[in-house]
């Protein structure tokens, strides 16, 4: 370990506290300021709305994915057996949790959410909800195997995607 002259405190501590051996140490001014800066929330809140804003657009985009690939599945211009089941399933997942994906103080950056979604919660909220039924009951109509319930099934959510969108979405 290296030591000050005084061989009382390591030598990097000087920089952090000034004092002589025996009396009460100061901080130092500079490495305070230096602490208060990395602490201060500001930066990260910024990384964290970005964050948050990317989440969403990529959850979003996999709800898109798998509405797309259900789409071709049920139509029969792909054929992957229980593939069907696979995307029904993770759309009654991940529409659980929409309104997660909008906390407050998101509306900022690079985003398409309108203040709307906030302003009027409890309609974004229902309509969320509305998604996520629609999600189960086209789930259950694939598990029948009915294809006419499934394409109504299927038109049901899209309705709902659409009618989330139009109001909340840029």
């Amino acid at each position: 370990m290296i030591l000050n002259k005084a061989g009382d405190r390591p030598r990097f501590l000087r920089y952090f506290f000034r004092g002589r051996p025996g009396k009460a140490a100061q901080p130092g001014l500079v490495p305070c300021l230096l602490l208060l800066l990395c602490m201060s929330p500001q930066p990260l809140l910024a990384d964290d709305v970005k964050g948050t804003i990317q989440y969403r657009q990529n959850y979003m985009g996999a709800i898109g994915g798998h509405t797309g690939a259900l789409r071709r599945l049920k139509d029969g211009r792909f054929t992957a057996e229980g593939h069907l089941g696979m995307h029904a399933e993770a759309l009654v997942k991940l529409t659980k949790d929409i309104t997660l994906l909008f906390p407050e103080g998101t509306l900022e950056g690079k985003t398409d959410a309108k203040a709307e979604i906030w302003e009027d919660w409890a309609d974004f909220e229902a309509r969320a909800n509305e998604s996520q039924q629609a999600a189960q009951a086209l789930l259950d109509a694939v598990q029948s195997g009915d294809a006419g319930v499934i394409d109504t099934r299927f038109g049901e959510l899209a309705q709902t995607c659409k009618a989330c969108h139009k109001p909340f979405r840029k």
